[in-house]
């Protein structure tokens, strides 16, 4: 008989079952793309990138030997946001943030970057920050909007969330 197909594997990252806080590493989804400008679709992310861990289950990793089931992770699900309502989902993003020790988010878009920086400060103070993206993110508004997506850094900088002589942006190809 062949084995279970991978289709057929739960849904959530790897696979796992648990779905508890009290996990090593915590997996949640911000199903998030309201503070986008140009293209939307990242709310996607979270469900495309557990579905696509899927495929990871089937054994032992051929170099490393790591079985995936064994690994100390839980997936709690998608944080709830406030769809329409940027400031109030960074709230509650924040918020919902602060019940994890070690957590590991699938986003959506960027902005969520922001509510999580807090939820780290509060209970880390400043921290230092690598950042990989196209543009910096640091205007103080993107199209109108106080906290879209591309004005990110500059407000964990005037919060100070980040502290930029520890924070590195690495792929940068525009001044914005």
């Amino acid at each position: 008989m062949s084995r279970v197909p991978s289709f057929a594997v739960t849904s959530t990252f790897l696979g796992t079952k648990r779905s508890d806080n009290a996990a090593s590493y915590c997996i949640a989804g911000i199903s998030l793309d309201i503070g986008t400008t140009n293209r939307s679709g990242a709310r996607d992310g979270p469900q495309a990138i557990r579905y696509a861990s899927r495929m990871l289950v089937d054994g032992n990793h051929p170099s490393h030997r790591i079985e995936t089931s064994r690994l100390a992770i839980s997936d709690v699900g998608n944080f709830q946001i406030v769809l329409g309502d940027l400031e109030k989902s960074y709230r509650l993003i924040e918020k919902q943030a602060m019940d994890f020790k070690h957590l590991i988010v699938l986003g959506g878009d960027h902005g969520v970057s922001l509510p999580l920086l807090r939820a780290l400060k509060s209970k880390h103070g400043s921290v230092g920050l690598v950042h990989f993206d196209a543009h910096v993110d640091t205007w103080p508004e993107t199209s109108g909007q106080a906290f879209g997506h591309g004005s990110v850094f500059y407000h964990a900088i005037e919060e100070g969330l980040v502290d930029p002589k520890r924070m590195i942006q690495i792929g940068i190809r525009s001044a914005c």
